[in-house]
């Protein structure tokens, strides 16, 4: 019960309320209805769901059938920046699954997932009708085609700036000079050892007695 209540808070029930008088409290602008509750949460939210069953008097198995049908539609909150790479036949043909790969490692995600900070959620798309400009990656709306997967970094910074979001902390790489300056370096006993046996190769052989 707690947690129903926690989840009510979380939810301006009278925005929910505005915005099913706006379609008139009708059961056939459902779909209009979750979208605008979804612009406005980034997805649906249980208590606004379980409102419009109420409002709209409609069966609860209903409401959650339309909210999972659609994939623009989601029960799951979503980042402030959505990431959408297409991977319909021309992208996926021109790199799309590479391109969607450099995403996942940047940010640290899976496909459907969101990042610790809320600030990105990465999903993939079918066809969005821009072929000729494959592959495509859409960010919060805009369209970018002609993506390769060396520019992903580069995006998701510009995203970042554009947002005043910190960039986040780069992965620590292991140091190329450390390690090549232990390998020049020899214990003192094999060190001893080898100046021994250069000594006794440099030695030239007595010339024998005639």
């Amino acid at each position: 019960m707690e947690k129903a209540i926690k989840v009510k808070e979380d939810v301006d029930m009278a925005f929910v309320d505005e915005v099913i008088k706006r379609w008139y409290s009708d059961q056939a602008y459902l779909i209009p209805i979750m979208q605008d509750i979804q612009t406005k949460y980034s997805y649906l939210p249980r208590a606004a769901l379980l409102e419009l069953q109420e409002k709209l008097n409609l069966p609860l198995v209903r409401v959650s059938e339309v909210a999972t049908f659609y994939r623009a539609m989601s029960l799951k909150p979503k980042g402030r920046h959505q990431i959408h790479v297409c991977l319909g036949t021309a992208c996926h043909l021109k790199g799309g699954p590479r391109i969607v790969d450099e995403f996942k490692r940047n940010l640290g995600v899976e496909v459907d997932q969101t990042t610790k900070d809320n600030e990105f959620t990465l999903q993939t798309v079918n066809c969005v009708g821009a072929c000729a400009l494959a592959p495509v990656v859409i960010i919060d709306g805009n369209t970018m085609g002609r993506q390769e997967p060396v520019k992903v970094r580069q995006l998701i910074a510009k995203v970042r700036k554009a947002a005043g979001i910190e960039p986040a902390p780069a992965k620590a790489e292991p140091s190329q000079a450390e390690p090549a300056k232990a390998k020049g370096k020899k214990p003192a006993r094999v060190a001893k050892k080898a100046a021994k046996v250069a000594k006794k190769v440099s030695v030239k052989p007595k010339k024998r007695k005639r």
